[in-house]
């Protein structure tokens, strides 16, 4: 999924099938679900090569592009080889990374491979509501660790590492409710400011 800027007011989906159809409709939860979520699209069986979500953000400039990638840790191999295809076209990336449980050996040696190739690195650790203080901390504490020797690994400059903490359920909720107050304690507002600056 492709988030682009756009000047219209209301986001839209455009999906691009394999075979060159492409479909727009409103870019609602329902409506992305059909077609991204594994739940109702098992394995990618409709077909759909990417979907550009047209939105107007200031996140978003006409040169920049956020691509939600399903990952490493993928239920598929076309999901996993769509991921390695974007981030060797990737200039920055913004890497999700667990509380419980922290970084795997699976995902050090996935960044061990990328990260030399980008410029720019941001990493945010979820926090979901049922994880306690003390798993925070723990989380956070061991991703800092292991991220700091991956970039000496790497070459990479210590400083560059830094990990953001938020609640990406509770962002969510904010922002779709218009709640400011739940989207600041989110963590969200911090992390927009930083890609803002960069």
């Amino acid at each position: 999924v492709e988030l682009v800027a756009s000047s219209g007011g209301t986001p839209v989906a455009r999906v691009h099938y394999g075979d060159g159809r492409i479909e727009e409709f409103p870019a609602d939860r329902d409506n992305l679900d059909r077609y991204v979520n594994n739940d109702f699209n098992a394995g990618n069986q409709l077909g759909i090569d990417h979907i550009e979500v047209l939105t107007n953000s200031p996140l978003l400039r006409q040169d920049i592009a956020f691509v939600d990638l399903p990952g490493v840790g993928s239920l598929t191999i076309a999901n996993q080889e769509t991921t390695l295809r974007y981030i060797r076209s990737c200039v920055g990336a913004i890497f999700m990374l667990r509380t419980v449980p922290p970084l795997t050996r699976s995902d050090a040696l996935f960044l061990r491979a990328v990260w030399p190739g980008l410029s720019q690195c941001i990493f945010v650790q979820n926090r979901w509501s049922t994880e306690t203080d003390r798993e925070l901390e723990g989380g956070l504490r061991h991703n800092r660790e292991k991220l700091r020797e991956l970039a000496e690994g790497c070459q990479i400059a210590t400083d560059q590492v830094e990990v953001m903490v938020v609640n990406v359920r509770q962002a969510v909720y904010g922002v779709f409710t218009d709640l400011s107050d739940e989207r600041e304690a989110s963590g969200l507002n911090q992390l927009e400011q930083r890609l803002l600056e960069r």
